[in-house]
């Protein structure tokens, strides 16, 4: 009925340290964000951004919390989700139905292992799927998948301006060939798979999409 649940527990706090480049041994109190929610099918919450720590305990960019919004101590922690010396930034959380995870953003490790801007994790404690390994060097704003563990991403590069990618990858993390690149100007910020196999985009996230017009 839209009144506040009582039962969660609130005023969750997050931390973020920065190092800055040649310092490691001393981190600057930074401002910490979350830029990405996703349910589980057990009720369980997943938390991603840009953080260090979670209620004291130590968490880089991604936690697990209980269905009441307490700390899910299950959810493997390891090195958490890091770029270089810095924590990561996740933007985009896909739970697949098998319940493989999908965190996407800004980072180049995951449990101290090398993995570029995506990575596929299991659903019951976090742990990394060393079976897929995109090889992307963009940062990612958006992940869809298909039954297959096909993956659609939206890589972002901005200079002057924003531009996309949208392509699609194998289950193993491969490029998929025979997928046409699109391209516009823009961010992705959000998409879906529908049942028929379409890809549903926001209403306007490009003027010019593939070489054609796609605005309004």
């Amino acid at each position: 009925n839209g009144s506040l649940d009582t039962n969660f527990v609130g005023q969750t706090e997050l931390t973020h340290d920065f190092f800055l480049p040649g310092d490691p041994f001393f981190p600057v109190p930074t401002v910490s964000s979350i830029s990405a929610l996703a349910l589980q099918s057990d009720g369980t919450i997943l938390v991603g951004g840009t953080f260090t720590t979670v209620n004291g305990a130590d968490r880089t960019s991604l936690v697990r919390l209980n269905p009441n919004g307490s700390l899910d101590n299950r959810f493997f922690v390891g090195d958490g989700v890091e770029d270089g010396e810095n924590p990561g930034t996740i933007k985009s959380i896909t739970v697949q139905p098998d319940g493989l995870l999908y965190p996407a953003g800004q980072f180049t490790s995951v449990h101290g292992v090398g993995r570029n801007n995506l990575a596929r994790l299991n659903g019951w404690d976090g742990s990394l799927d060393s079976s897929f390994n995109s090889l992307g060097n963009q940062p990612v704003d958006a992940v869809a998948t298909e039954d297959d563990h096909v993956v659609l991403v939206a890589e972002a590069s901005c200079g002057w301006g924003c531009s996309f990618n949208l392509k699609r990858l194998n289950s193993d993390g491969s490029l998929d060939e025979g997928f046409p690149t699109v391209q516009g100007g823009g961010r992705i910020k959000a998409m879906a798979t529908q049942p028929d196999g379409n890809i549903s985009l926001p209403p306007r996230p490009c003027s010019r999409c593939g070489g054609r017009d796609r605005g309004p």
